[in-house]
């Protein structure tokens, strides 16, 4: 046994959520909603231009990352090379996409 580590053995998904930090996702939701606020009042009080795909992008990503804060560090620890080399292939195979963020001009 691990010092200051109880032998409890493997925590339910209920206990992980309420290891959860509520008050960051709240925070993150409240800024979230004033920025879906604000690309609203952008597109002249319509939701299709930008508000409806920030919203659901958000939705996407805030489930993902509920899933990845309950799954347990010693899986991510596992497959940690496995997924950092996909990322990187993932990566290189999108290159010359990103000409927004290298003003207008593809990367050779």
């Amino acid at each position: 046994m691990r010092i200051g580590s109880a032998d409890r053995g493997p925590m339910t998904i209920g206990q992980k959520l309420w290891q959860v930090n509520w008050f960051l996702v709240l925070f993150i939701i409240i800024l979230t909603g004033i920025g879906c606020a604000m690309l609203y009042s952008a597109g002249e009080g319509s939701w299709n231009p930008w508000a409806k795909r920030q919203i659901i992008r958000f939705g996407i990503g805030l489930f993902l990352m509920i899933m990845v804060a309950v799954t347990d560090i010693r899986s991510w620890m596992r497959h940690a090379y496995t997924l950092y080399f996909l990322v990187l292939g993932l990566t290189d195979r999108c290159r010359g996409h990103g000409r927004y963020w290298h003003g207008g001009a593809a990367l050779d």
